[in-house]
């Protein structure tokens, strides 16, 4: 009987915990070892080859990063940094180990503005905020209908039932802290906050302006001319004349015998 090669493994095996730490986490262990790979490099202009052909590897694995100054600034900071700052090439920035160690993220603060009503959110709050500050009324109006309209789309979502005018209406001058003159005649007249309607136009504005205004003379009522002549659409037809009818072969219907 033939004997059996025996299999020799390489030992002892690698595992992630023997092995070095990944400074930099999003271009993983392989990355890492490339750029320590090119510090012994003997040659500066094969040092800084290789540096940029790394880099460039980099972009096509990312390709949302932008050709930029400031995305190719932190792309050399970050291959120092997987070399523990000990590269010597030619870099096209300046490199300050002080800057690269101590940078942190910016710290975001927390908002600690109390909102009066949290189901309608902070963004609605700075829209009725920006309708305050409008001077013109129509354009305040406008605004306001959108943002009426707006708030019964978050109340509904909110697994509640529809909301009155009404209430939107107390809502919108409590959000604005009585800066807002808002009142349920003018809301019903314009048709506001109605979710099937559109906001208040221009157009809109200055006709119901003028038909409130008495002494406004009446404007005529418009005809509808037909592209080409001077008629009426129902002129028009009327002098069309009527369709004949068709007569069957031979003056009397073809029957089946």
């Amino acid at each position: 009987m033939k004997k059996q090669k025996e299999i020799t493994l390489p030992l002892p095996f690698e595992y992630n915990t023997g092995r070095e730490h990944i400074l930099l986490k999003e271009y993983g262990r392989i990355m890492q070892k490339m750029a320590t790979h090119i510090v012994t490099i003997p040659e500066r202009p094969k040092r800084t080859q290789a540096a940029n052909s790394l880099l460039s590897l980099v972009k096509l694995l990312h390709p949302s990063i932008k050709e930029t100054t400031e995305n190719n600034q932190r792309l050399w900071d970050h291959l120092f940094v997987l070399t523990d700052m000990n590269l010597d090439v030619d870099c096209p920035f300046e490199i300050q180990q002080e800057r690269i160690q101590d940078r942190k993220p910016q710290r975001l603060e927390p908002n600690k503005k109390m909102l009066k009503y949290k189901h309608y959110g902070r963004n609605l709050e700075t829209l009725v905020v920006h309708a305050c500050s409008l001077t013109d009324r129509m354009e305040q109006l406008s605004v306001l209908s959108y943002i009426g309209r707006l708030m019964k789309t978050f109340y509904v979502s909110w697994g509640r039932e529809g909301i009155d005018d009404e209430t939107v209406i107390e809502h919108i001058i409590d959000i604005s802290n009585n800066q807002i003159e808002l009142d349920i005649d003018t809301v019903k007249q314009y048709n506001m906050f109605s979710t099937l309607g559109q906001p208040v136009s221009n157009d809109q504005f200055n006709n119901t302006q003028r038909s409130l205004n008495p002494n406004h003379h009446k404007t005529h009522q418009n005809r509808s001319f037909k592209k080409g002549g001077g008629h009426s659409q129902s002129s028009h037809n009327s002098s069309i004349p009527p369709r004949h009818k068709k007569k069957s072969f031979g003056g009397h219907s073809k029957k089946r015998g």
